[in-house]
């Protein structure tokens, strides 16, 4: 980095501490935008040695957009990408803004004078906020193909991809100029300290105020060395203050998460909804005073207050409430969302993690119960204590409480359970799940040991419990899946008779929502899950309240309306996709069940597209 740091003087070398400074101020400032706010790749490429690219910042994530673009796209795609995209800086010396299969990259020249000796390179970022449809056009792009059902490989694709920065506006004109500067001050073409100033004055001005800090929420919760150190004095730091937006130390935490009301909602646009809302609030933290946020896993945020020192208690809970209120209206208005607050109690800032745990605990609770705002109660007050013997206590009892007969539905501490596992388990969705499945794993053992379960049926629900909990990535979602097992284990704990022909109905039924866009065959399916023909069909109606052929026909309409909708698939690749080999048919078949021709149907809704390629 910096080339000439030390003196020379009579033939020996002397440090010069200025000199340092001087020099490497512009690269700590460029770091602080990269390692803290701005998570990408950043590489400096030399034109005379192109296959030659140093790391000057390598993104946290354990796997990026490139990564996939690599196991999706042509192997060449990406290096005649770059090849162009350096051309075109060295040619115009002006930075570019590159696309390749729905990911962005910023190419900006390393001129001395006015030739161009090297490129910046830093991405790939989305330069707008990404929608299901888009997930799938990328999807489509990457993978060459457009996938049936909601699958690991699709999901995973969508996680990586909305994990990716958004870069638009004033954002993405920050950070170029930010680029900029430092590749000035590479070749000596910028004073390095100027240039430090003006890279500070972007970051506190613009960059810290789209993005969230990396570190400060989590350190905030779980009071690290320095934040006990500098907020024991009651004050925040001079930093906090310019890039946080907070002049007092937090002293009360509230949780929200969006949700949707009635009805099935394709899994990418919950995806999608949640990571725009997680962006969208620290906008809406930034508009109230002393108000700071933070993301809370992949499903939500967390806004951090404090109590104005005019301010009495209960007037503080009223403040609160109001920001909540706030948040909920503007939300609805602005992204057509509804959103879920939990409101933790107010605590020294020592103790900032128990309000936390509160606000999460408040946020379960009144989700589960159908309130969209819920403040902690004095009655949760014991949950704050729960340790693992307690959480084993309950355990215990819930367990032996479905073996003797009590029903999943109508255990009074299967609530308990939950919400002493998830402030035990705090913000680490792992240790939620082995508890979960602790519980599940031990209720299936035991009632195997009694035979109150068969071996196949025993084995199954083992299996789709190890499944279904190794899905989810968040709290809430891990509780969703908890619930629907335990429902299912105390299903067949109820109806031992029927149990275990409602365990196979449920894996054809799943078999058939995963593999719709075969040419399924009633038969066939039966067969696989041990039925003859004639009973599946009055196993699987009575399991399912719709006959063989109605739940395939709607898995496949509500697919092809998906794509049609969300894609630039032709309407016959739209019928391939969906399971029929004839178009013919499947054009009167749609026809028949929307009203209006494949055609006219997405002439009506519309369809939404990523941004064209470079």
């Amino acid at each position: 980095m910096p080339s000439q740091l030390f003196n020379q003087e009579k033939g020996s070398t002397v440090f010069d501490p200025r000199q340092w400074q001087g020099e490497l101020l512009p690269y700590y400032t460029f770091l602080n935008v990269f390692q803290h706010y701005v998570d990408l790749d950043c590489f400096v490429v030399p034109l005379d040695n192109p296959d030659y690219w140093m790391a000057l910042n390598r993104s946290r994530r354990p796997l990026g957009s490139v990564d996939l673009q690599h196991w999706h796209a042509s192997p060449q795609q990406r290096p005649a990408y770059n090849q162009r995209a350096f051309e075109r800086a060295r040619k115009t010396l002006k930075p570019y803004k590159g696309t390749l299969s729905g990911f962005c990259d910023l190419f900006v020249p390393v001129a001395s004078r006015g030739t161009c000796v090297a490129v910046l390179v830093a991405g790939p970022f989305a330069d707008h906020d990404l929608g299901a449809a888009d997930i799938r056009e990328v999807w489509s792009a990457s993978a060459g193909r457009a996938d049936a059902a909601f699958g690991e490989d699709l999901l995973y694709f969508a996680k990586v991809l909305l994990e990716t920065p958004v870069l638009e506006g004033q954002a993405l004109a920050a950070f170029e100029r930010v680029l900029t500067l430092f590749a000035s001050v590479l070749v000596r073409e910028a004073d390095p300290r100027s240039a430090a100033r003006e890279m500070e004055e972007l970051l506190h001005r613009v960059i810290s105020k789209r993005f969230y800090h990396f570190h400060w929420g989590q350190r905030a919760i779980r009071q690290d060395r320095y934040f006990q150190a500098q907020w024991a004095s009651g004050n925040v730091s001079e930093w906090e203050s310019r890039e946080i937006g907070i002049r007092r130390v937090p002293d009360r935490v509230l949780a929200a998460m969006p949700f949707h009301g009635e009805g099935r909602r394709d899994p990418l646009e919950s995806l999608a909804l949640a990571a725009r809302f997680q962006r969208w609030a620290q906008g809406q933290a930034l508009s109230h005073p002393e108000c700071a946020a933070a993301p809370l896993e992949d499903y939500g945020a967390l806004f951090f207050v404090s109590r104005d020192p005019e301010q009495g208690e209960a007037q503080a809970k009223l403040a609160a409430r109001d920001l909540a209120l706030e948040v909920q209206v503007q939300a609805r208005r602005q992204l057509g969302l509804s959103v879920a607050f939990g409101v933790g109690p107010r605590e020294p800032k020592e103790r900032l993690y128990h309000s936390y745990l509160g606000a999460l605990r408040a946020l379960h609770v009144g989700m589960s119960s159908g309130r969209d705002l819920s403040f902690f109660e004095p009655s949760m007050e014991a949950l704050k204590a729960t340790d693992t013997r307690a959480l084993l206590r309950l355990e215990k009892e819930l367990r032996e409480g479905m073996l003797a007969g009590g029903g999943a539905s109508q255990m009074p501490g299967r609530e308990s359970f939950v919400q002493a596992a998830l402030v035990q388990a705090g913000d680490r969705p792992e240790s939620l799940r082995v508890n979960f499945l602790h519980l599940l794993a031990g209720i299936i053992e035991e009632a195997r040991a009694r035979r109150l379960l068969g071996e196949e049926t025993a084995q199954g629900l083992a299996e789709a419990c190890e499944s279904s909990l190794s899905k989810p990535s968040n709290s809430m979602d891990l509780v969703r899946a908890f619930h629907a097992r335990l429902d299912e284990v105390g299903s067949a704990l109820d109806r031992p008779q029927s149990g275990e022909r409602d365990l196979r109905s449920g894996r054809a039924l799943r078999y058939v929502e995963e593999n719709f866009h075969r040419d399924l065959k009633m038969d066939e399916v039966a067969r696989l899950h041990g039925f003859s023909a004639s009973a599946f069909s009055r196993e699987f109606k009575r399991y399912t309240g719709r006959t063989f052929s109605q739940v395939l026909s709607d898995r496949r309409l509500d697919y092809a309306r998906s794509l049609l909708q969300g894609t630039r698939l032709s309407v016959t690749q739209v019928s391939s996709a969906a399971g029929f080999r004839s178009f013919s048919y499947f054009f009167h078949w749609f026809k028949s069940q929307t009203g209006s021709s494949p055609a006219e149907y997405r002439k009506k809704t519309g369809f939404s597209t990523v941004r064209g390629s470079e």
